[in-house]
């Protein structure tokens, strides 16, 4: 983690998934963030449920913490990932 912090050739693109390279950082952040709120939730969630049902079932408040967390992580994820998309278009479209 430590190497792709100060490096920029660590910006992905994808076609048409391209995101600036100053927010790599936070998108690592936020996917190690993930990986221990997910085991969290597949840990404590009622064993006859599946991960898809969850949002329909009254859960625990522990489980139920742990979901949220992981949805807010995944809304946070995903919002910059359209932000950076907007930004590297607008840089694309700004630029000579």
């Amino acid at each position: 983690m430590f190497v792709l912090l100060p490096n920029s050739a660590a910006a992905f693109n994808f076609g048409f998934v391209r995101v600036p390279d100053y927010l790599d950082p936070f998108f690592i952040a936020l996917l190690i963030a993930a990986l221990p709120s997910w085991i969290c939730v597949v840990l404590t969630k009622p064993k006859h449920v599946p991960l898809n049902e969850l949002t329909n079932t009254k859960l625990e408040p522990v489980p139920r913490a742990y979901f949220r967390i992981l949805q807010l992580i995944i809304i946070a994820f995903l919002s910059l990932l359209f932000v950076g998309m907007g930004l590297a278009r607008y840089a694309e479209a700004t630029s000579g």
